[in-house]
């Protein structure tokens, strides 16, 4: 009987042991993927910020002559499908009759935001 007792008492520590080991790859793990899903939203948010100024800049060469000039526009960005953002486009004339955007653009995912104001020459 006392050998049955002792075997148990191993058993019984390896258990412990294995649920220790688990415990200690669990907190690594979850700092991995906090870490990982922080660089995805920012990610996220690169890639839907470049898409709103390409947008906007598309809408700009097409309607520089259509639209009012040193006009705001308050782009609809419906179709880009992305949970919260914004875009405004105006179109003004600089020096020489080049034609300058100025995009105001931000989005947001999670708790982080991403805007910019920048001039384009086209």
């Amino acid at each position: 009987m006392k050998k049955q007792s002792n075997k148990r008492g191993f058993a019984l520590l390896v258990l412990v042991a294995f649920i220790a080991v688990i415990g200690i790859e669990t907190v690594i793990l979850s700092g991995i993927s906090s870490t990982m899903a922080s660089e995805t939203n920012q990610a996220y948010l690169r890639a839907c910020h470049d898409n709103l100024v390409i947008s906007g800049l598309a809408w700009a060469k097409t309607n520089a002559d259509r639209g009012a000039v040193n006009e705001a526009t308050d782009l609809d960005i419906a179709s880009l499908a992305l949970r919260r953002a914004e875009l405004k486009v105006t179109v003004s004339v600089a020096e020489a009759g080049r034609k300058e955007a100025n995009i105001i653009a931000w989005c947001s995912v999670a708790r982080q935001r991403l805007r910019t104001d920048s001039t384009y020459d086209f």
